[in-house]
């Protein structure tokens, strides 16, 4: 799932899947679905891809003898 803005209307949507020829971007909405033809002058991908596909955490542990921090 993506999302892009048709700069047209201003309209945020969200779509299935993509792809580029020439002039246009044809996106599916569902995995299924139909094709639909954008302009690629009117459209924008949203970039979504540098979420990682997992979280990293850190945390901070005090010593309760020197009371020095960590950091892990």
């Amino acid at each position: 799932m993506f999302e892009f803005i048709n700069l047209k209307t201003g309209e945020v949507k969200s779509a299935f899947s993509y792809r580029e020829q020439n002039e246009l971007i044809y996106i599916k909405f569902t995995e299924n679905g139909k094709e639909y033809s954008y302009s690629k002058k009117f459209t924008k991908i949203l970039d979504n891809n540098n979420e990682l596909p997992f979280t990293i955490y850190s945390f901070q542990r005090e010593c309760y003898k020197c009371k020095l921090k960590n950091v892990y």
